[in-house]
């Protein structure tokens, strides 16, 4: 869908609901790397418990 600048000027409100829906998207895109790098991070911890008694390895 394209829309030309002069209808986005007549139409402000559209433009704003749709900057605000970019933003949305890129702010639960970066929540969704901020679960990974977590739950990674847990991963790790946990194989390096259950490795060896002390709950520590080398990562």
């Amino acid at each position: 869908m394209v829309f030309s600048k002069k209808w986005l000027r007549n139409h402000p409100q559209f433009l704003l609901h749709f900057l605000i829906h970019i933003d949305a998207l890129v702010l639960c895109r970066q929540f969704e790397l901020f679960l990974t790098n977590i739950f990674q991070f847990m991963c790790i911890k946990m194989y390096c418990f259950l490795k060896n008694t002390q709950g520590f390895c080398g990562h």
